[in-house]
């Protein structure tokens, strides 16, 4: 039985843990230098590869990539860019800046200005206030 060379044998690291290593450690400069084209810093920081990425075609400019058509370790810490920054924006939606006080909380905590409220108080329908904001200003 014979191993498909781009498998990895046992012991031996796999792209995808060759990216993790490269996003944990220089993963901070993978820029966005135009809408889907990154520069992404090698594995040993000396040089930097251009990586297509989100398109019907990826590619990147590292030798791995030109000679094998694989996804290289570059093109998997583009993915690890992206899964990152997606999970920064989805706990960010979660909260909400308090109409009256400016705090940002978390959305479980806001209080929606209704039609009635909005005639007597200071604020517009629909507005988000905070607990403590919105018994001061009589929302509740």
């Amino acid at each position: 039985m014979t191993l498909h060379p781009s498998l990895p044998r046992l012991g031996e690291e796999t792209r995808e843990d060759r990216a993790l290593d490269l996003w944990a450690a220089l993963g901070r400069f993978v820029q966005e230098i135009e809408p889907g084209v990154y520069e992404v810093p090698s594995q040993d920081g000396r040089r930097t590869y251009t990586v297509r990425y989100g398109g019907l075609i990826e590619t990147c400019t590292c030798l791995d990539y030109e000679y094998r058509k694989a996804v290289c370790v570059h093109l998997l810490t583009v993915d690890l860019h992206h899964a990152t920054h997606r999970q920064r924006r989805r706990r960010r939606s979660h909260t909400f800046e308090c109409s009256s006080c400016a705090s940002g909380l978390p959305i479980v905590q806001a209080v929606a200005v209704g039609v009635e409220e909005a005639s007597w108080t200071a604020f517009s329908e629909g507005e988000l206030v905070c607990g403590p904001c919105d018994r001061s200003e009589g929302v509740i």
